[in-house]
């Protein structure tokens, strides 16, 4: 079981990597969770600068229109979730603004993002009404206005999957607008990627409870 020390290193980590990577050119706000208590460790990277020093933020003390407060709906809503990344990343935003849902394109963004990616909208410091089911029960890559929410059981999935969002809408949005039809994958292999990761969430929201980090899953 890691210590709050060990978090904060892992933040702040996760924060170096993103600046880094290929992330960088965009102004990423990322947390992490404290396990078992309403706690979460924040901090940014902009655009290339150096990331800001990672700081400890209690749910009771986020603001209505702080930066955070998506995220800290997120954690309510999702005993899952161990991470959270919201940026304005190029290529989500593009789709974002075409108010399009991505379908499963790929078996690696079924798997580890979900069969959909779904607009969701807040209402204050809250999830709206209409969206809380679709955050619920959804995969771990949204689009709320013109910024990608990506969530993760840990610090390295949610980057991953961020990373993997970006590529995944980049071929989206050029592919619909030569005018052709996109194809999703077929059933059988979004209901067996569903299925897998439904089975992580369930792990990771056991792990949580417990005080435990959630490692990531060994299977594709």
């Amino acid at each position: 079981m890691e210590s709050v020390a060990q978090l904060v290193q892992c933040a702040a980590g996760a924060l170096s990597r993103i600046a880094k990577g290929s992330l960088r050119r965009s102004t990423v706000h990322f947390s992490l969770r404290v396990p078992a208590c309403e706690t979460m460790i924040v901090g940014s990277a902009n655009q290339g600068r150096a990331p800001d020093a990672v700081t400890m933020l209690s749910f009771a003390h986020v603001e209505t229109s702080d930066s955070w407060a998506a995220h800290r709906a997120i954690y309510r809503l999702r005993p899952d979730v161990g991470a959270i990344v919201t940026a304005r990343l190029p290529w989500a935003s593009r789709l974002a603004r075409l108010a399009l849902q991505m379908p499963a394109l790929f078996d690696e963004q079924a798997r580890h993002l979900g069969t959909r990616v779904q607009l969701i909208t807040m209402s204050g410091a809250e999830i709206e009404a209409a969206s809380v089911s679709t955050v619920r029960h959804g995969g771990n890559a949204f689009l709320l206005g013109e910024y990608a929410v990506c969530l993760g059981v840990n610090h390295h999935r949610v980057i991953f999957n961020a990373e993997l969002l970006e590529k995944c809408t980049h071929a989206y949005v050029l592919a619909i607008l030569t005018g052709l039809q996109v194809r999703q994958i077929p059933y059988y292999a979004r209901a067996i990627a569903g299925r897998r990761l439904r089975a992580d969430q369930k792990r990771a929201a056991s792990d949580l409870a417990c005080g435990k980090v959630p490692s990531d899953s060994s299977s594709y």
